[in-house]
């Protein structure tokens, strides 16, 4: 499962399912201090799912990372999304 809690899966896009189209999506996910997405960077993979990934990812919440002190900070996650017919 993708990390994130409560998953928003990503869509398959119809046009990438009728053309065969499979793939990895690699994203780099910045949350904030609260806990919420501040921002979603596709790093690689094919550009049609691109959107499914943005949009699946931001609307996760995330346990924000905490400092020694126990105060919560912001952070940044690499999530590699598979993208696969069966």
């Amino acid at each position: 499962p993708l990390p994130g809690g409560p998953d928003s899966v990503p869509e398959y896009p119809r046009a990438a399912r009728r053309a065969g189209v499979t793939g990895v999506v690699v994203a780099r996910v910045n949350v904030g201090a609260d806990g919420k997405v501040a921002s979603v960077v596709i790093m690689d993979g094919p550009s049609v799912f691109h959107e499914s990934v943005r949009d699946a990812l931001s609307a996760r919440r995330y346990t924000p990372a905490k400092l020694a002190n126990g105060q919560a900070t912001s952070d940044s996650h690499v999530i590699r999304v598979p993208f696969t017919l069966a």
